[in-house]
């Protein structure tokens, strides 16, 4: 769940909580309320600092980086914009093997 700074449609990310339980997501609502809070939807348009910090993450580390960690990290040292999306979307869900 992406914690959402600034307002209109120039927000940029302010923190991230990975899979909050429905206790942790209540608290999250109380504090932040519930227009700052969005769902990651996996759609990330790629910049030059974005790769660098990904490069980085991937030299240090012995598993390939997690991409919404990542974003949040990298969000914590550059803007990070959030766009809501209003439009129904359709979840492809997992391939078949």
């Amino acid at each position: 769940m992406i914690i959402r700074a600034g307002t209109g449609p120039d927000c940029t990310m302010a923190g991230l909580v990975e899979k909050p339980d429905r206790a942790h997501a209540a608290r999250l609502a109380a504090h932040h309320g519930t227009d700052r809070l969005r769902l990651l939807q996996g759609r990330v348009r790629l910049t030059p600092e974005l790769l660098h910090h990904l490069r980085a993450i991937a030299r240090h580390s012995a598993s390939e980086p997690k991409l919404s960690v990542a974003l949040a990290a990298n969000a914590r040292n550059h803007s990070v914009r959030v766009v809501t999306n209003t439009n129904p979307m359709i979840d492809l869900g997992t391939p078949d093997t």
